[in-house]
């Protein structure tokens, strides 16, 4: 079992890892770091890539666990992020089959980062068909002596790799193939396909 760090609808190097160590732990109990993807993604906007941001309690100054962490919402991000995966991703050819899935799960004002963030992972591998790919548990209590830190590559070198076997993006015509973005890139463009195209990335990688 694998102890992997759980970003907010994780980018596809993320997934490429969660794939390859087969049973994965998501641990609440690390200390929070700042300036990471556990509140933030990435997408492929007309412009650019573009970054969400999860307002969190405290700012910058949070120091706690990952598990005790609480979203803010003061500001209605909800709305913004899922308004910005509409217009970018609107003309996207699955769009329309995962928006009111998206719609509903940005419905919801779940308390802590840690549990939002599960819930979207949950999201995503069941409207890519990937649960039977990945498997995870998320227990707040773990032996840490059966864990064994991830070997993560880094985004540098996957990058490479990716730029070798892209898929069609909703802008790749007018700003080139962006690699690595959030998953929600992929499902997007390659819905119920998004497992063949790990797999085959996976592959590529040996």
């Amino acid at each position: 079992m694998y102890l992997i760090d759980l970003e907010y609808f994780p980018r596809v190097n993320y997934i490429i890892n969660l794939y390859k160590s087969g049973s994965v732990h998501f641990s609440s109990l690390e200390p929070f770091k700042k300036s990471t993807f556990r509140n933030k993604m990435q997408v492929s906007s007309s412009s650019g890539i573009l970054t969400l941001s999860i307002p969190l309690r405290g700012g910058r100054s949070v120091k706690l666990t990952y598990g005790e962490v609480e979203i803010d919402y003061k500001a209605n991000w909800q709305n913004l992020h899922f308004k910005t995966i509409r217009t970018v991703y609107g003309s996207a050819p699955y769009f329309q089959f995962y928006a009111p899935v998206l719609s509903e799960l940005y419905a919801k004002k779940i308390e802590r980062l840690f549990d939002w963030n599960i819930l979207c992972f949950d999201s995503f591998l069941k409207l890519s068909k990937m649960s039977n790919m990945i498997q995870y548990s998320s227990t707040q209590v773990v032996n840490k002596e059966m864990l064994k830190p991830s070997e993560i590559i880094p985004n540098e070198d996957f990058q490479k790799g990716l730029e070798l076997h892209t898929y069609e993006q909703v802008f790749s015509k007018k700003i080139g193939f962006k690699p690595n973005m959030s998953c929600i890139d992929m499902l997007m463009n390659l819905g119920p396909d998004s497992g063949k195209y790990i797999m085959d990335l996976t592959n590529k990688l040996h």
